[in-house]
């Protein structure tokens, strides 16, 4: 086994980390660089990511003696920017969960066919989507759409810096709803009226060897000169591929800022059902498909919480639920859109606070026991993760497997109540950072991770006290006269 570097760029935290001999050693994490200023608020700065990703790296080559022998990136979706060979990053990367520019999306969709556009990308409208963003950047930023030679994500731009090859991957593209998931191209159409289809840059497959590092860096960065690059593509994917390798036929379950839901996709046979219920489709490779279910409000409640309580950033122990307690079982409750609703019933729009029903909360929240809103803060996310399972149908049968990973993983009520819920089998890593993991084992070919996964049980009587009270969440969630306290 080689030994590799895996890559992850999230929403909040870069991560990465080293795999030897199928084990992962060193890791390394630094906040994603948010301070660029715009005139829509905090946005992303490429190269200070770029920057920060080579420091993580030299970190990990300054503590393992053995070289690394190849290295995999993975990163966030619906972040992009202008690009230009001559002068680099041309705009500010807009975060994914920002969503100024809502008109963008009110006029893709009046311009554009939704069924038809579903049909073929395996997307639904957002104002995340590739064409929104591409018009709000133009919008903030008009000189440099002159200047640009390309439109890409974060990811592509992470990828030139390390092999000089720009390219993007099919996981990555799949989200953009500019791709054709039958022809296995962009659809120049979506773009050609507004900015030429053929500044886009080329599509690989997640695991493809993509070069070697550029020459510049090697020395930098204490490699070999031999060390490639390797595409990890979506980070949700490459931590379903650590899973689909050690565990084929479970879905994975990553709870991080939001938390997706992704399983095998054998046939492109899709449903009006589904578009509506905001599941979406996409490659891995020109012969793999994946479905994917998202709540994008998930990890961000938590980290709200101790906002709104005027804890410091990070400190969930805080948030730390007593053994036993149940908010909804004392008629508090939580609606957790903060970024909007997903899967089943989408929408960017939706409310997020507190539902009092037994009028416990002090006048103040920031004087209620933080222990009780946390409570209900985890079994908001428990009823939203049950209804976004019984909303997959045959893609996710009863008999299914589910492993959760991502930094949600550690949150003990969360996960005991996740599982109460599930009808299916919940097991949870003890790997956390599983996105970079999977960039890890992408270029180490050959290789394997040991999951450790372990099976998370709950007793009857849980089950059957949540279950009860998952209708009356139902119920609150769409009363939309409902007084929300936030």
């Amino acid at each position: 086994m080689n030994d590799s570097i895996g890559i992850d760029i999230g929403s909040t935290h870069c991560k990465a980390v080293r795999l030897h001999e199928g084990k992962l050693r060193g890791v390394r994490s630094i906040n994603t660089d948010l301070s660029t200023m715009t005139p829509i608020g905090p946005a992303y700065n490429a190269e200070k990511i770029f920057q920060d990703i080579c420091a993580m790296i030299r970190s990990l080559q300054d503590e393992f003696h053995a070289p690394a022998e190849g290295i995999g990136i993975s990163a966030m979706v619906d972040s992009y920017l202008f690009f230009s060979f001559e002068k680099g990053a041309l705009t500010p990367v807009i975060p994914w969960f920002n969503d100024a520019g809502a008109k963008y999306e009110t006029q893709f969709i009046k311009r554009y066919n939704a069924d038809e556009l579903w049909h073929k990308t395996g997307q639904t409208p957002s104002v995340k989507r590739a064409w929104p963003r591409l018009q709000l950047l133009h919008s903030l930023y008009p000189e440099a759409i002159k200047e640009a030679d390309l439109f890409i994500s974060l990811y592509a731009y992470i990828l030139y810096r390390f092999s000089g090859r720009m390219v993007t991957d099919y996981s990555v593209a799949s989200r953009s709803m500019l791709f054709d998931l039958y022809e296995k191209e962009f659809i120049s159409d979506l773009l050609i009226d507004t900015y030429p289809a053929q500044k886009l840059p080329p599509l690989v497959a997640s695991g493809d060897c993509i070069g070697t590092v550029i020459p510049s860096l090697r020395t930098t960065l204490n490699l070999n000169e031999d060390c490639r690059v390797y595409v990890a593509g979506h980070d949700h994917i490459s931590a379903f591929h650590v899973i689909q390798t050690a565990a084929p036929g479970a879905a994975a379950n990553s709870m991080g800022t939001a938390e997706v839901l992704t399983g095998n996709f054998s046939e492109m046979k899709r449903t009006k059902e589904m578009r509506e219920k905001g599941i979406s489709f996409g490659l891995i490779s020109k012969n793999k498909s994946y479905w994917l279910a998202n709540q994008p409000s998930s990890g961000i409640c938590y980290e709200y919480l101790l906002k709104r309580l005027a804890f410091p950033a990070g400190d969930y122990h805080r948030l730390q639920v007593p053994e036993g307690l149940y908010a909804c079982d004392k008629g508090l409750f939580f609606v957790p859109y903060l970024n909007g609703s997903g899967t089943p019933l989408p929408n960017s729009t939706r409310r997020f606070g507190f539902i009092d029903l037994n009028h416990l909360l002090p006048p103040r929240l920031e004087d209620a026991p933080p222990g009780l809103l946390a409570a209900a803060v985890g079994e908001a996310l428990a009823f939203e993760s049950r209804r976004i399972q019984k909303s997959l149908g045959d893609l996710l049968p009863n008999k299914s497997k589910i492993i959760a990973t991502g930094g949600g993983t550690r949150n003990e009520h969360l996960c005991t109540c996740k599982a109460a819920l599930s009808d299916t089998s919940f097991f949870k890593s003890s790997l956390a950072e599983l996105s970079a993991a999977g960039a890890a084992l992408y270029a180490s070919p050959g290789s394997c991770i040991d999951l450790r996964e372990k099976k998370i049980t709950s007793d009857p009587e849980r089950r059957e006290m949540l279950l009860r009270y998952y209708p009356v969440y139902l119920e609150l969630i769409h009363n939309h006269q409902m007084k929300l306290i936030n």
